[in-house]
């Protein structure tokens, strides 16, 4: 859920972050007060609900396994979020399981895994000791969720942290509700952009080392990577689920919706739903979510834009600063194709433009006065981009009219082209009134440095956007 953490937190930066955290639920659920029975029920052992034995169910079902790394910041959340899951609990059209890993301030490091009844939880097994980031925790939940609650669809949803492609070197969780003040005017919460997400990482880190990661685990200081992620996901695709593909992949985190998260992953899963930008550290409300099971069966499709619906039911109306997709993995190959072709096109256009045209063009184009950016200013929505981009190509010119000709006319024949896979990829969107031009999908594109870490994108490695970013801010 939600990005990651300082290394050391002053007793007044703590204060003052429960305090805001406070004021988020009050506006979501109407009370101050975290749920403290809930994270007590979780933080303690539950000897009264333990399960030796699982009775499989038939398929014709819908598994959802949320895998919560909360050791880390996030910790308060996890009980009113666990809490939200017991108001709906497992049926005969839905299992829901969790994997749940804490370290409680002056006791030890504790895992848990649950069967979500309605109004109980049910822990199956006894307590132990895993590495949230490390994948071969999430792959052996994967498989015993997969091997004990077989179902048509098999969901997976990752609570935790995220920073989208850049990242910066995290060994524990920031929570980016620092970053949104609340506005007692119009009574909305509001994102301070004045200064980048990783600008602002950076600052406390007072460093510059990159890596990348997901599911921080702040004992270990461990973390997955994108890499470890796109490996797992591929062990459970082709080894657990033989072959088959998760029904859905959903990041309950910042940042992640954009196309080099999402390319290295697109065979893994039929859908993937997650954020553009920034997200309060309460999330996702899993009642809401999870409410249709009571009495339906629903299709992966139709799950997947019911997450989408709710999440814009739960925050619409306290911010107009949120995103949120779902995205038809099945389109990412011709929208990677896309790009590479875009990219190829300007990277020729760029050696041959009169003058600065082209380059000029697409620093308007990006702009962040025009284009959709978000909470860190290097991602920008790609759709609007390809839209703006449209629209100014009349002004760049190259030094041959004819090549001016051919180029314009191919180019715009390519953007129409991506702008059309983006709306038939993106197959639900909600977004605040503060984001409305964002088409669901972004991508990274700096205006003077391309951050080291981006070098080791598959996506970046792969298509030809990386090969372009180079010639656009070396030009």
């Amino acid at each position: 859920m939600k990005i990651k953490k300082l290394s050391i937190l002053s007793k007044s930066i703590i204060t003052g972050l429960f305090l805001f955290t406070n004021c988020i639920i009050t506006h979501l659920y109407g009370t101050q007060e975290y749920d403290n029975n809930s994270i007590n029920l979780i933080a303690n052992n539950i000897n009264n609900n333990i399960l030796t034995k699982i009775h499989k169910k038939k398929n014709e079902t819908t598994t959802v396994g949320i895998y919560i790394a909360a050791d880390n910041d996030l910790f308060p959340f996890a009980g009113r979020n666990i809490k939200q899951m017991q108001n709906i609990g497992s049926n005969d059209k839905l299992n829901l399981v969790v994997h749940f890993n804490m370290h409680k301030t002056g006791g030890k490091k504790i895992s848990k895994r649950f069967l979500v009844k309605k109004n109980k939880l049910m822990q199956v097994g006894p307590d132990f000791s895993a590495d949230s980031g490390n994948i071969r925790t999430l792959l052996d939940f994967c498989k015993w969720q997969i091997e004990n609650f077989p179902a048509d669809n098999q969901v997976l949803i990752l609570w935790n942290h995220g920073t989208g492609i850049i990242e910066p070197n995290l060994r524990k969780a920031i929570n980016p509700s620092q970053l949104f003040n609340y506005n007692h005017h119009n009574k909305l919460i509001e994102l301070n952009r004045n200064i980048g997400f990783i600008d602002y990482i950076n600052s406390q880190l007072q460093t510059k080392t990159p890596t990348r990661g997901i599911c921080f685990d702040d004992t270990t200081r461990n973390y997955l990577t994108i890499k470890n992620l796109k490996d797992g996901l591929e062990t459970i695709s082709k080894d657990y689920l033989k072959g088959k593909k998760l029904a859905l992949l959903a990041c309950d985190a910042c940042l992640m919706s954009m196309i080099e998260v999402i390319s290295p992953i697109k065979e893994y899963a039929h859908y993937f739903v997650s954020s553009e930008e920034v997200v309060l550290g309460t999330g996702y409300d899993y009642t809401k979510t999870l409410e249709p099971f009571i009495n339906n069966y629903l299709t992966k499709e139709q799950f997947v834009q019911h997450i989408v619906q709710t999440y814009k039911e739960t925050y619409g109306k306290i911010t107009n600063d949120y995103t949120q997709s779902a995205i038809n993995l099945s389109k990412i190959h011709l929208l990677e194709d896309n790009i590479t072709q875009v990219s190829q096109i300007l990277i020729k256009a760029l050696d041959k433009q009169n003058g600065n045209s082209l380059k000029e063009v697409i620093k308007l184009s990006k702009h962040k006065n025009f284009c959709t950016h978000f909470d860190e200013p290097t991602y920008i929505d790609l759709g609007h981009f390809y839209q703006n981009l449209l629209n100014n190509l009349s002004k760049c010119n190259l030094k041959n009219s004819q090549e001016t000709n051919d180029f314009k006319l191919n180019l715009k024949k390519l953007l129409i082209e991506g702008i059309t896979i983006i709306n038939n990829a993106v197959i639900a969107n909600a977004v605040g009134k503060n984001l409305k031009n964002a088409t669901g999908i972004s991508i990274y594109f700096p205006e003077n440095r391309i951050h080291n870490s981006y070098h080791q994108s598959e996506f970046a490695n792969k298509t030809k956007w990386g090969q372009f970013l180079k010639k656009y801010v070396n030009s």
